[in-house]
């Protein structure tokens, strides 16, 4: 028993009085100690198992940075470009076919008629009548809805001027004389067969004719279209204005020719009357009242 225990001590008994061979032997005991260490660990078989665990992995494109020399072996940085390029004309090829796709599901998505569609009859323009009444009684309703303020200031004046006129001179109201924009018919002075009057009542009743001016001015509507351009036509008509301020017999004197510019003119003492009853201290019982007109309105 005591043989086995000490039997590794004979073992290197004798070896003490030669160092190489006691060298020799320890070099050979590590050599041995290291390949058993290098087969356990680069031996496949003997790996401890590991077991896998599938893990979510966020992938994101990004740009690939510049080469530096400085940085790395040229090797590495070539083998990355070559994985990385792929994949980024992968990516841009799926987009456009999505791009594409969204195109295609838009345009099928827009509801298409399969219905046929109904054939639209021409009808000839020849065959359609020309209702200049119709063209005439739209324009001058179109006209009517604008009263043109810019026409009153003048008349406005006009009463004004008047007034200065009647205090320097006692002639106004003789034949022919202007009241406003309109004129005095021929021989209209003479009202209700009285004779001349007073300087006083010639004074009123020019004053009342161009107020009766001014209200007939503001009905006046007419399309200078329909005048053909002319600029000379004149139409001139009287009628009477009894003491409550209704007219009475309206007559023409001139006609200008033109049947839409006679009616406007007709139309507007229509539409005016009745005017202003006769002023305070008027005695006359008739006031003769005649006015001239033209394509912009009294003349």
């Amino acid at each position: 028993m005591k043989e086995n225990m000490h039997a590794h001590a004979y073992l290197l008994f004798g070896l003490e009085d030669n160092p190489r061979a006691l060298f020799l032997t320890f070099t050979f005991s590590i050599i041995c100690h290291l390949i058993f260490f290098a087969v356990l660990i680069l031996a496949p078989g003997y790996k401890p198992y590991s077991k896998y665990t599938p893990s979510v992995i966020n992938v994101r494109m990004v740009a690939l940075p510049a080469y530096d020399a400085a940085q790395g072996s040229g090797g590495k940085i070539a083998i990355k470009q070559q994985k990385q390029v792929p994949r980024q004309k992968k990516a841009q090829v799926s987009k456009k076919l999505k791009e594409a796709a969204a195109r295609v599901t838009d345009k099928s998505s827009k509801a298409v008629s399969i219905a046929p569609k109904s054939k639209k009859i021409k009808k000839s323009l020849k065959k359609k009548t020309f209702k200049s009444s119709k063209v005439v009684k739209s324009a001058i309703a179109a006209i009517e809805k604008k009263v043109e303020d810019s026409r009153q200031d003048p008349v406005a004046e006009a009463i004004d001027r008047l007034k200065t006129k009647v205090e320097k001179s006692g002639r106004i109201g003789q034949p022919g004389h202007k009241i406003g924009k309109g004129t005095v018919r021929p021989g209209a002075r003479i009202t209700g067969g009285s004779g001349a009057g007073d300087k006083h009542t010639l004074e009123l009743i020019d004053i009342y004719r161009v107020e009766i001016a001014y209200q007939i001015q503001k009905n006046w509507a007419f399309s200078e279209s329909l005048a053909g351009g002319r600029t000379d036509l004149v139409v001139e008509l009287a009628f009477t204005v009894m003491p409550g301020g209704e007219i009475k017999d309206i007559w023409f004197d001139t006609r200008s020719g033109n049947r839409y510019l006679d009616e406007s003119a007709y139309k507007a003492v229509m539409k005016s009357n009745p005017v202003n009853p006769h002023p305070p201290g008027l005695s006359e019982k008739v006031v003769y009242v005649g006015l001239r007109f033209g394509p912009k309105g009294l003349d």
